[in-house]
């Protein structure tokens, strides 16, 4: 981890070497970004690259909403000309790692984590895991998508829209089942 030297990132939001936060807490709110034509749908984009900005516990607010319009990569624009999408933690998990499970049929799940970015101590993601055939769990990515989620059958495109639909569900004043336990 390197230290934050953008002139425009608020010295609150610099990671620092501070402890990430593994928990989320009752009615954490998730803020996401998006262009004005994706409101309505904020979760059309590919399922490997789903990232929030986390308020943290309510007693204790880390970052704020407007955050997530900042530019946390470079300086050249300070921030984007985007809409805020919120969404809230209903049912947190005490455990480092929470699971949204998606379908008990499919091999995917869905993790929730707090991933601090040098210049956005607030940052998190949603991960996706596909269990292969052998059994072993396989992180969604950039390089494996096409293999994976990409997959054109029916089977997964049901899951693509079950997958969008749990993040659609999350939506400010909707619930999200978290569970704390890893499916075997």
């Amino acid at each position: 981890m390197g230290q934050c030297t953008l002139p425009h990132i608020p010295q609150r939001l610099h990671w620092n070497d501070r402890n990430r936060v593994d928990e989320f807490y009752q009615d954490e709110k998730l803020f996401r970004r998006t262009p004005d034509a994706s409101v309505a749908d904020p979760f059309t984009v590919s399922l490997y690259d789903i990232s929030v900005n986390r308020q943290g516990p309510l007693d204790g607010i880390l970052g704020e909403e407007q955050d997530v319009l900042l530019n946390v990569v470079s300086d050249t624009p300070a921030t984007y000309e985007e809409q805020i999408v919120v969404l809230k933690v209903e049912r947190p998990s005490p455990k480092f790692k929470t699971y949204i499970y998606i379908d008990e049929e499919l091999p995917y799940l869905m993790e929730l984590l707090h991933d601090p970015l040098d210049c956005n101590f607030y940052h998190a993601i949603f991960r996706i895991y596909y269990t292969d055939e052998s059994g072993k769990r396989i992180i969604i990515s950039k390089d494996n998508y096409k293999q994976t989620l990409g997959q054109g059958s029916s089977t997964i495109k049901r899951l693509r829209g079950r997958i969008r639909q749990e993040l659609k569900n999350m939506r400010y004043r909707k619930e999200v089942i978290l569970n704390s336990q890893s499916p075997q």
